[in-house]
Formats: structure tokens, sequence, C-alpha cells
């Protein structure tokens, strides 16, 4: 067997594999993302529906919800999300009593 045969051969196999091992990997980080970002818009629009419910936005919740607000559109999710948590964050800090 001579050189070039098996150069002829073996370059196209390797790059092959490695172009299959390329495309795998990047369908698998687009499906992490997808998941991702199902997961933090479920997490945000929870956290905002308990708070409107409770009528309150204490501060730590906003700083959490404002991040998973952040990070959520840093991986490409709507701006939806971010309308429901400008109006969770228009809530006051603390529980208002009510006056009878």
């Amino acid at each position: 067997m001579s050189l070039n045969t098996i150069i002829n051969w073996l370059v196209p196999t390797i790059l092959g594999g490695l172009l299959t091992l390329l495309i795998t990997q990047i369908r698998q980080n687009k499906s992490l993302k997808c998941s991702i970002v199902s997961l933090l818009r479920s997490q945000i629009v929870a956290s905002c529906e308990l708070y409107n419910k409770a009528g309150y936005l204490p501060d730590y919740a906003r700083y959490t919800i404002n991040e998973l607000g952040d990070n959520y559109c840093s991986l490409g999710g709507n701006h939806g999300i971010q309308e429901l948590i400008s109006k969770t964050n228009q809530l006051p800090p603390i529980k208002m009593k009510k006056t009878k």
C-alpha cells in the first residue's frame, strides 16, 4: 500500500468523523439551550404569579426574578416575559396591611 492511498483513505475518514461529532455537539447544545430557556420561563412565570397574588415583592425575590429574566433574554427568550417581570417589579417590597 502506498502512502498516497493511505492518505486518500484516512483523511476523509477522519474529517467525516470530526464533522459528524461537531454536528452532534451543535444539536445537543441547541437542545440544552431550549430546555434551559423553558425552565427559566417556567420559574419566572411561577414566581411572578405567586408574588402578584401576594400583592408584594420582597427585595431578594425582585433580584432573583430580574436575574432570571436577564438570563432568559440572553439565551434568546422572547420579550413577553419582560412585561410580566416589569408588572411584578411595580409591586411594593413589603406586604401592605388591609384597612377596614
